[in-house]
C-alpha cells in the first residue's frame, strides 16, 4: 500500500495541537465500511 508523506509550511491546527507532517494512504475496504457506519449514526442537531 502506497503512502505519501509531506510537510505543511504553516501547519493545521486541531484542538490545541498544530500538526506539520502529513501522511496520506490509499483507502481500504475497512475504511469505507467504517465511514458508512459513522454516517448512519443519529446526530442531535438541536431545535432548528
Amino acid at each position: 500500500m502506497a503512502a505519501i508523506k509531506f510537510k505543511l509550511d504553516h501547519g493545521i491546527k486541531t484542538d490545541k495541537t498544530t500538526h506539520f507532517e502529513v501522511e496520506l494512504r490509499e483507502l481500504t475496504a475497512g475504511d469505507i465500511l467504517e465511514a458508512e457506519e459513522e454516517a448512519e449514526k443519529l446526530v442531535n442537531a438541536g431545535s432548528a
